[in-house]
């Protein structure tokens, strides 16, 4: 069985607001994009469509993990509505489950990235699992050995990326208004240094296979380092990006397969100033006939154009009507 793990978080919540607000240390976290800042925290129902996807194209998934923080995503009257047939367990799976014990001390947590960090460690979680953000999604139908190997290894999409070239890149970095950003390629070189090697696999945003026991064996030897890199509420330019790092990780121990992203995914990110953005990113995705994932960056900040046009184009692929709720 092959389970999904997707974190989710509603930032429009006001008692999860409140909360974050109680834990600013005055470093300015809120107002810094890569960090704290209120993007971060949008959503615009996107888990329906990514949900949908799961159900629609991935028939060998069992069960879908939804980690949250405090709050559920009430998907029981969509998931009836457009897929009363399906036997998809989808558990509701709260911080507190996962920062248990000693590691109860760095919760509340508002960062995905320490999120990311234990989801190893849910109880029950398959060996062979797919992580995804609530806005990633599946474009067609799609088999098991689309993202695992027979015999178990897990299959990246990705390119080889140099790492020291990242950290010089960074070192090179002018800050913005005091704040050096703290960056996707960032985080990835900070997992290949944390394995000591001088690459990281560029993965585009899309779901990624990932396997629990090589995660969760590697934290038990390493338990220092699993908690350095979860220990921050607020995401912190030291920690590393826990898919990129399993995917180095795997390559070391002959568990990964690599094969080129091109042509496989497609990143959607509307916003101001970019007129006929979304017919382009639409055309793009049309004419890629390998396309499987997807990524939808920024919903909330799209047009009300925009959003209806991607609606549009993604309910198709899925068939549903999004306009009608």
């Amino acid at each position: 069985m092959v389970d999904v793990v997707m974190t989710w978080v509603d930032g429009k919540d006001p008692v999860l607001r409140a909360l974050r607000q109680q834990y600013l240390t005055g470093k300015r976290e809120d107002t810094l994009a890569d960090i704290a800042g209120p993007q971060r925290f949008l959503q615009a129902d996107e888990i329906r469509f990514s949900v949908a996807s799961i159900l629609r194209f991935a028939p060998f998934v069992g069960r879908i993990f939804i980690v949250t923080n405090r709050q559920d995503p009430h998907l029981e009257d969509f998931v009836e509505k457009y897929f009363p047939q399906s036997r998809v367990e989808i558990h509701i799976v709260d911080q507190n489950t996962l920062f248990h014990g000693s590691l109860e001390r760095h919760l509340p947590v508002f960062n995905s990235i320490s999120v990311e960090t234990v989801i190893c460690r849910i109880p029950g979680l398959s060996d062979r699992f797919i992580y995804m953000n609530d806005d990633f999604f599946f474009t067609a139908p799609l088999e098991e050995k689309d993202l695992f190997t027979p015999d178990g290894k897990v299959i990246c999409y990705a390119e080889r990326y140099s790492a020291p070239f990242v950290r010089l890149q960074r070192l090179l970095k002018p800050k913005k208004k005091g704040h050096k950003p703290f960056g996707y390629k960032d985080s990835l070189s900070n997992g290949a240094k944390a394995l000591g090697s001088n690459h990281f696999w560029l993965m585009p945003h899309e779901p990624h296979p990932l396997r629990r026991d090589i995660l969760c064996d590697w934290f038990d030897a390493h338990p220092e380092a699993e908690e350095a890199n979860l220990a921050h509420r607020f995401r912190d330019e030291s920690q590393f990006n826990v898919q990129g790092f399993f995917y180095v990780l795997a390559e070391q121990l002959g568990q990964a397969e690599f094969r080129s992203p091109k042509g496989r995914a497609v990143f959607f990110k509307p916003g101001k100033g970019k007129k006929g953005y979304m017919e382009r990113k639409i055309r793009e995705a049309e004419r890629k006939p390998d396309l499987m994932f997807g990524c939808m960056n920024s919903l909330p900040e799209a047009s009300e154009n925009e959003r209806a046009l991607f609606l549009d184009w993604i309910g198709k692929r899925l068939g549903i009507d999004f306009k009608e709720g």
